[in-house]
């Protein structure tokens, strides 16, 4: 199994190395038990492996979390959206902070697209994810920025969303 190269950086942390080190094991075991043919890994997470699977003609992605605060409630997240604007959850291992996932193969990446106005996509997304993160009570972090990386990706690295 390859580790993507943007999961690299995470052997900077002891808990990295530690996570990234027993990856190959964690994937192993959840292909096994939930019986998924494993593709290769997407380029693109730089804090989760994320990988299409299958399971005969089904097509789903794994996505195996670095365990940290912004994945914490991804799941609970996930479930309570139900594929209302995002993927449905299929599968949830929380010991080993893995997700099963509808698949959804990654298109052009926002902060890729110079004809699109991207603080426009987001304040068209931004409300109802406000009110979902409120139904199912994620703490808002004391008003820390939403992804760092993702407000790097829209623009210099500004700081735009507050949760």
């Amino acid at each position: 199994m390859l580790i993507p190269r943007r999961l690299k950086k995470l052997e900077r942390d002891e808990r990295g190395r530690c996570w990234l080190a027993d990856l190959p094991r964690l994937v192993a075991e959840l292909a096994r038990e939930w019986d998924l043919e494993l593709g290769t890994a997407y380029e693109g997470a730089s804090v989760s492996y994320v990988a299409p699977v299958a399971r005969g003609a089904k097509r789903m992605v794994l996505k195996m979390q670095w365990p940290h605060d912004e994945c914490m409630y991804e799941a609970d997240a996930l479930l309570t959206w139900d594929g209302d604007g995002a993927v449905r959850l299929l599968a949830h291992d929380v010991g080993r902070h893995a997700l099963l996932l509808e698949r959804c193969s990654p298109g052009t990446r926002l902060a890729a697209d110079d004809n699109v106005d991207r603080i426009a996509v987001v304040i068209g997304i931004l409300p109802p994810v406000e009110i979902r993160r409120r139904a199912i009570q994620i703490p808002d972090h004391g008003g820390k920025v939403l992804g760092s990386e993702f407000a790097a990706g829209l623009g210099g690295g500004r700081k735009i969303l507050r949760a």
